[in-house]
């Protein structure tokens, strides 16, 4: 007869088995659910909140000719059903937890300056949005700082701790020095001239001493424009390689140039007209009296006007003075329109001309209201007056085409100047010079339509239908993604830079805002007319249906020229991981102080406060058991039930007393009965 082994014997070894891994799980490590869940057989599983790209595949997966947008409503109110929102386990960051960030907890705290702050980090084995309180406590927070330095465009965050470990010489503001030098430098350039102009025939023989002072100075003010902060298109720059380039963009040409006349006086060479080129000078007095100007106001720009009043005076009395070959008194003629000589000629007539003409000048400049004197009467900071001067010189220099004297033209001028304007820039994308051949390309550019931007403008707006692919032609745009009702500046664009590739491209809903900075002209293709013309393009259509399955299903980006405004790589920013958005400073700093008052009180518990807990519970049990003991009717017969309690509460009691015996120093009053 044979015994067949009774089914339930394999399960309860397995139920065993069982139990003790889970008791000895209980005793090693508790792993959360979310940590669970992203390991699978070694192997790391992502659990993060899907991109909007995936989710358009899960709904509506992509076919050979993704062309015509869904009507499905934004992303914004579709439930994200992969995310889970589980908060972050206290054990994953309390091993990682140092005594460095402790140290560095004020330096970090300064940082938190902003009040909108973009984190490119992210904790490690966790791809949850709900994990960023792990700012201070990782470790990787140390990796990518380069990279972070790169994203401080408007309100960025630039967590460096490396800068805490060493001294880090920065630009310094300006100051009282700096204004200071830079009036000395005005007044003697106005001396220098002048005593230039009076001794021009003499060519500054043995008078080594003002040049070597006027060098000097010089130098001093090349130093201070590296060694300060500067203010260019309404920006702050405050970088050392940063200024030494804007020094060498905008102001090394004329140094140089005012350096010639100097090495010829020095080496004694009789040279007289080569000291004319000190006369490039007066830029340079010009631009430092316009900073003088926001700090004093009217006084100096008057005084301004006085001494470009006196150097026109002398630069034209020097000019005749050479061209009647004779001693002219400078200080005698004050207005030389009504200089007088008997051999005047026609080069006498022209310099009365061009003076006649800047007295006109003069009059129409005292009657204009320059926006600067709007700035003076405003009681604002010697900072913010020179950002707002530097972006409204930014604004005046921006000319935009206009456009309209197109549709008087007939087409085919029409169709010559649009492929002269934006052949070149649509060769560029990849997708585009494969696709299709140079005469179709040119017919495409005839679709492109070009719109003229005012500052503030909006250009494009998140989560829209809006499928049109933009070229910025002129101009700068700040590129932005709005979060939990906060708006993150991330990027500007400049000239010939492409965006929106991911909504013309990849048929899904914009997911950046695009806003002109100052007067912007931006070229824009519509998705609907550039599928409309290649219809009749058969091969070339199919081609690009082709190359556009190998975007979407293969995520080959750099065909469209798609890349992330954060890090730079060929993926949108949505699927980038080194992007966080964190809201303000007072929530990020409050959820990091209550998360590190969690891991305190979870893991640094003594096994002393444990065993009392567990005391405490055994006296009450004992009060309890006495008290209901009390109750019974204890002149009555002692019944089966009274008994069995009886012997319950003395059970309680012995392994009390068992317990207590270690503990000889607490002392417990017991109810007996």
């Amino acid at each position: 007869m044979l015994v067949q082994p009774h089914p339930n014997i394999q399960q309860g070894s397995c139920s065993r088995s069982m139990s003790i891994s889970m008791d000895d799980s209980i005793h090693t490590y508790i792993q959360p659910i979310v940590q669970k869940m992203t390991v699978v057989n070694k192997h790391q599983l992502q659990v993060r909140k899907p991109s909007d790209g995936a989710q358009e595949m899960i709904q509506s997966p992509p076919t050979v000719t993704p062309h015509i947008a869904s009507d499905r409503p934004p992303q914004c109110e579709i439930k994200d059903l992969l995310l889970i929102n589980e908060e972050p386990s206290n054990k994953e960051h309390s091993i990682q937890i140092t005594d460095r960030y402790k140290k560095t907890h004020k330096v970090t705290q300064n940082n938190l300056s902003q009040q909108s702050i973009l984190i490119d980090e992210k904790p490690l084995h966790s791809y949850s949005d709900v994990q960023w309180s792990g700012l201070i406590s990782l470790n990787t927070i140390n990796s990518n700082s380069s990279f972070q330095h790169n994203l401080i465009q408007d309100k960025a965050a630039d967590f460096n701790p490396n800068n805490s470990n060493g001294i880090i010489f920065h630009p310094k503001k300006q100051n009282l020095f700096y204004h200071f030098s830079n009036a000395t430098y005005c007044m003697y350039i106005c001396f220098f001239i002048t005593y230039m102009l009076i001794h021009l025939q003499d060519s500054f023989q043995k008078q080594y001493t003002y040049q070597i002072l006027l060098i000097v100075i010089q130098i001093i003010y090349i130093f201070n424009q590296i060694l300060f902060e500067q203010y260019d298109n309404g920006d702050i720059i405050n970088t050392f390689e940063q200024l030494t380039q804007l020094y060498f963009r905008k102001q090394s040409i004329f140094d140089l140039i005012t350096i010639i006349p100097v090495i010829f006086a020095l080496s004694s060479e009789q040279c007289h007209f080569i000291q004319i080129l000190h006369i490039i000078r007066l830029w340079k007095l010009r631009q430092l009296i316009k900073e003088l100007e926001l700090l004093f106001g009217k006084v100096i720009k008057f005084t301004y006007y006085i001494m470009e009043f006196h150097f026109i005076q002398f630069i034209a009395l020097s000019i005749l003075q050479y061209n009647h070959d004779k001693q002219i008194n400078f200080y005698d003629e004050f207005l030389v329109l009504l200089y007088k000589q008997e051999n005047s000629n026609a080069i006498t007539y022209i310099i009365r001309m061009l003076i006649l003409i800047y007295y006109c000048f003069c009059i129409f400049r005292l009657t204009f209201q320059d926006n600067l004197e709007l700035l003076n009467k405003l009681q604002l900071t010697c900072s913010t007056k020179q950002l707002i001067k530097a972006y409204i010189n930014k604004l005046n220099s921006q000319k935009s085409i206009d456009m309209n004297f197109l549709s008087q033209l007939p087409q085919t001028f029409v169709d010559d100047v649009k492929s002269q304007r934006y052949y070149h820039l649509l060769s560029k994308i990849p997708i585009f010079k494969s696709s299709f051949s140079e005469n179709t390309l040119k017919q495409i550019c005839s679709l492109i339509q070009e719109y003229t931007y005012i500052p503030n403008q909006i250009v494009l707006m998140q989560q829209t239908s809006n499928q049109h692919l933009f070229i910025i032609l002129s101009g700068d745009v700040q590129i932005s993604q709005k979060k939990a009702g906060i708006d993150f500046k991330i990027k500007i664009l400049g000239k010939d830079s492409i965006f929106n590739n991911q909504a013309f491209f990849k048929n899904a809903y914009s997911n950046i805002n695009a806003t002109s900075i100052g007067y912007s002209q931006i070229a824009q293709l519509d998705l609907d007319l550039f599928l409309d013309f290649i219809k009749s393009h058969y091969q070339e259509r199919q081609k690009y249906k082709m190359m556009v399955d190998q975007i979407v299903l293969y995520e080959i980006n750099s065909l469209c020229q798609l890349s992330c405004f954060v890090c730079g790589k060929s993926h949108d920013i949505d699927e980038c991981d080194h992007v966080h958005y964190v809201p303000k400073k007072s929530i990020l700093v409050q959820y990091i102080q209550q998360n590190d008052l969690q891991i305190r009180r979870n893991y640094l518990r003594s096994k002393a406060r444990r065993k009392q807990k567990r005391l405490k519970s055994n006296i009450l049990k004992i009060e309890e058991a006495a008290l209901q003991y009390q109750q019974q009717n204890i002149e009555s017969d002692i019944t089966d039930d009274n008994k069995k309690y009886q012997d319950e509460v003395i059970s309680i009691q012995q392994a009390y007393m068992g317990e207590a015996s270690h503990h000889p120093k607490k002392r417990i009053i017991i109810l007996y009965a």
